[in-house]
């Protein structure tokens, strides 16, 4: 399964505390971003992955923009793309070739059909069209629907924003594979003194003969012998650890930072009065504050319990 995140971030470096929340706890392959809000000559870097960015270029300050980050384990390249929209769009190697296509489209910008038609031309099949179009439809909540795309739905993580906007989780389906997590020895409480005896007995039981004119082929068989042995033994006397995957939280993330999440995302619905404007930007300090501060803490509670007894695996 491959995990896709489409967002409109609205300022990358400032939402830097979200992203590596996703990245920590929906551990994504693929992250799509709008509104980067970066100067053009500035190429951003996330761990473990190779970005492709196209900045804004005529404006008077930071603002627009798309970015694409792909895992390292996904060999990937750009497709060049023709348009006036901030468009960047790469082909990923997955179950097979996808190209994944990033617009971003501010409500300034014309749009037509032909513009994405013009787009999708230019695309390698299959690709996926992702991005931010400020579009609207009564079914995700305004009062209007517009005529820029046809009505769709979406589930959204409404658990992470610093952002104006919550990210969306795509999945897609590997055909033909399956992953499963590699296996790991349960090292907690190993019996090497088992482990000893067994491969001991074996060998008394099985000698592997030395004494003899050494080819590759028997090189080979005396290798795969032996390690049969030592995997016999090792799953007796040591075991293997179960391969349930636990979905993993951000330690420092609790009810709080989620409540003022929620307050900030409030005024987000009223209109765009003057004082719902100043109701938002007060409860967005506030949220920010919160996360901030719960952050700091929980870096504090966590190195306060750090000594020389540690488990290193804590760290």
């Amino acid at each position: 399964m491959t995990s896709i995140i489409q967002w409109n971030i609205n300022g990358f470096f400032k939402r830097s505390v979200d992203i590596n929340r996703v990245l920590f706890e929906l551990n994504p392959l693929i992250l799509c971003f709008q509104e980067t809000n970066l100067k053009n000559s500035q190429r951003p870097n996330l761990k473990n992955f190779t970005g492709y960015i196209k900045n804004r270029t005529v404006a008077n300050r930071a603002s627009g923009g798309v970015a694409l980050f792909i895992h390292k384990n996904i060999e990937s390249k750009e497709v060049p793309i023709q348009t006036h929209l901030e468009t960047i769009a790469t082909i990923v190697e997955l179950y097979k070739q996808i190209c994944i296509c990033n617009i971003y489209k501010p409500d300034s910008t014309p749009f037509t059909f032909s513009d994405i038609k013009n787009i999708i031309d230019q695309l390698p099949k299959p690709f996926i069209l992702m991005g931010d179009f400020n579009s609207r439809n009564t079914s995700w909540g305004y009062n209007i629907t517009d005529s820029r795309v046809p009505s769709m739905e979406w589930q959204v993580k409404t658990s992470y924003s610093g952002s104006d906007h919550w990210p969306i989780e795509i999945r897609i389906q590997n055909k033909n594979t399956s992953y499963d997590p590699p296996l790991k020895w349960n090292l907690s409480k190993p019996n090497w003194k088992l482990f000893s005896e067994l491969v001991e007995h074996d060998l008394i039981l099985n000698p592997i003969d030395l004494n003899v004119n050494i080819t590759q082929e028997h090189i080979d068989s005396i290798v795969n012998d032996f390690s049969n042995i030592i995997l016999k033994a090792a799953n007796i006397a040591i075991g293997i650890k179960s391969r349930n995957i636990k979905l993993r939280t951000t330690p420092w993330w609790n009810s709080e930072c989620n409540n003022a999440i929620k307050k900030y995302k409030q005024p987000l619905q009223k209109s765009k009065d003057p004082l719902d404007h100043i109701l938002l930007k007060k409860s967005r300090a506030e949220a920010r504050y919160i996360t901030k501060t719960s952050k700091t803490l929980s870096w504090k509670n966590f190195t306060s319990t750090i000594n020389h007894k540690i488990d290193p695996s804590a760290l």
